[in-house]
């Protein structure tokens, strides 16, 4: 009976239904989203947020000229492996900005050989299968990794997000930073948990 009506309706005016049916679907749309997922969506694009303006701020305290003496670079590649939302974020800011050295972001979709042309490379938990892949591949390059896998500085990795407090940190594993011959600035680790 329903879906006679419905084809009736359809067959009157079909602009107009088309018209109310969008609307009702739009209103049952809202009414079946909890707050509390939008509460959460707007606290994740916060971290997101966070999380960008930290990696955006890393270049300025990371020396990549540490052994050989080599002037500053004049730009810095920053690998994001599968985070597109915080390559858009970090994209924003470098429009914002004429900072130098120059930032050049590059999503990576595939763990491929092109890692190690990364000054630095952000791994999102998504890519925590694959995480002891990638640190072999760029084992002994000049590469700063960062990641929020937790437990990330302790597996190998070189600086990782973590929450304390509802508020994220970062930890930095000085072994291997020091290991892939970069120099981090004191600044930077004395707002970081040291792990050696």
């Amino acid at each position: 009976m329903l879906t006679w009506y419905l084809h009736q309706a359809y067959q009157a005016t079909p602009e107009r239904f088309k018209r109310d049916l969008l609307r009702v679907f739009l209103i049952l749309l809202a009414v079946g989203i909890p707050g509390n997922t939008i509460a959460q969506s707007e606290s994740e694009v916060k971290e997101m947020q966070v999380k960008a303006a930290y990696l955006y701020n890393f270049t300025k305290f990371i020396y990549w000229n540490h052994l050989d003496g080599a002037e500053e670079p004049a730009t810095i590649t920053l690998g994001l492996i599968s985070a597109d939302r915080i390559a858009d974020i970090i994209e924003g800011y470098t429009k914002l900005t004429s900072k130098k050295p120059t930032i050049i972001i590059k999503r990576i979709t595939a763990i491929d050989d092109e890692l190690t042309s990364c000054q630095l490379l952000y791994i999102d938990q998504s890519g925590k299968e694959e995480l002891p892949v990638i640190l072999r591949k760029i084992n002994g390059s000049p590469v700063i990794t960062v990641s929020d896998i937790h437990g990330f500085a302790n597996r190998g990795g070189m600086i990782g997000f973590y929450l304390e407090d509802g508020r994220i940190k970062i930890e930095i594993n000085l072994s291997q930073v020091n290991q892939s011959g970069m120099e981090i600035s004191a600044k930077l680790k004395e707002v970081a948990r040291i792990i050696r």
